[in-house]
């Protein structure tokens, strides 16, 4: 996952979360990190993929703003 406003890393796809009836809502992402590992979603509507770079972009946030979102421990209620 890579924000579009600064091209830069901030984590990798882990997981979809869907909605009951099987629609995509939200990308459970890995922030990473070796001694603090975490999680945080996005939701669905923000991304685009690139399939040729193996990209998804995150349109209208910067890492430090993904960076901030709360902890996903992977209880999509």
């Amino acid at each position: 996952v890579r924000p579009s406003d600064d091209d830069e890393k901030a984590g990798k796809v882990n997981d979809l979360v869907c909605t009951s009836d099987g629609r995509i809502r939200y990308l459970d992402v890995d922030l990473g990190g070796f001694f603090n590992p975490r999680n945080v979603v996005l939701p669905i509507g923000a991304a685009q993929v690139d399939r040729a770079n193996d990209v998804v972009w995150i349109t209208g946030m910067t890492k430090e703003q993904i960076k901030a979102l709360p902890d996903y421990d992977g209880d999509p209620t």
